[in-house]
């Protein structure tokens, strides 16, 4: 976002001071920092203690093995993607990177049998409620329920045409959503070395264009996900299924739109700077 500033008017004679370091950081904050980073602490905590309330129920009452581990990364989405936002409230300087972390954060688990993104765990679990992809088409074809792509943003676009729901087109509409972990990982590890190049700065023509393509990215994986979900709705309706993704979608969403709205407040000049945070690092806190 710092390009932004290259665009829009603002007070070059201030010069932002550098991001701290942690203990030059913890050892100068201010009363209202201190109050933000105890109530973090207290939330994240809460976090964690519901997470194991949720593992312990998916223990005792979900046998099936591969929705199993389909709902672990799901209950551990929003503890680790809080911890490393907590953890960048106490590390600035890290920030950027945890934030990255946080986003494509299953890809720690790239190794394990499931998946490292929760949209497309998502997907995975539906598959798994009937069985597999193999047998979800199966089921879809012997009903004669077709894909419909006339769906959120393109609703309004009647003239799009219906599909038989094949394992091949089932596959295809699940690359749409398997295409963003690999897509935003690649970006976010770029971005963390153009930084480290940058001396830190985001003023690199780079960022925009990763922003973009992200933003783009996850559209198309959002897109993917509400062509799957209705599909065979009578199915999985009694697993609440239609609740685990809308939860999913809007954290998601949340999640990757408010680091833009606040990296562009930063920008315009509504974040300020102090005397110990920059506005870029301000609005990452």
């Amino acid at each position: 976002m710092e390009i932004v500033k290259t665009i829009i008017p603002h007070n070059n004679s201030f010069v932002e001071p550098p991001i701290p370091s942690a203990t030059d950081w913890l050892a100068n904050m201010s009363v209202m920092h201190v109050s933000c980073l105890t109530i973090a602490c207290v939330f994240v905590a809460i976090t964690f203690v519901l997470s194991f309330f949720h593992l312990f129920f998916v223990l005792k009452y979900v046998s099936n093995e591969r929705i199993r581990n389909d709902m672990y990364a799901l209950i551990f989405m929003f503890p680790i993607t809080t911890f490393a936002s907590l953890v960048g409230m106490f590390i600035p300087r890290a920030a950027i990177f945890l934030y990255a972390v946080s986003l494509v954060y299953v890809v720690l688990d790239v190794l394990k049998p499931y998946f490292m993104f929760t949209l497309f765990i998502m997907v995975t679990l539906l598959f798994n409620i009937f069985g597999g992809r193999q047998e979800m088409s199966a089921y879809l074809l012997q009903r004669n329920i077709r894909v419909n792509f006339t769906v959120p943003p393109l609703c309004f676009c009647k003239f799009l045409p219906t599909v038989e729901s094949t394992d091949q087109n089932l596959r295809r509409i699940e690359w749409l959503v398997f295409q963003t972990p690999i897509i935003r990982t690649l970006l976010e590890l770029i971005s963390v070395v153009v930084s480290m190049e940058q001396e830190g700065r985001r003023e690199h023509i780079w960022f925009v264009f990763s922003q973009l393509l992200a933003l783009l990215s996850m559209c198309i994986a959002f897109y993917g996900c509400y062509v799957m979900v209705p599909l065979g709705r009578e199915k999985h309706a009694p697993y609440r299924f239609d609740f685990l993704f809308r939860t999913c979608d809007i954290a998601q969403c949340i999640y990757t739109i408010q680091k833009f709205v606040f990296e562009f407040a930063a920008a315009v000049g509504l974040i300020t700077s102090d005397r110990f945070l920059p506005a870029a690092a301000k609005a990452l806190y």
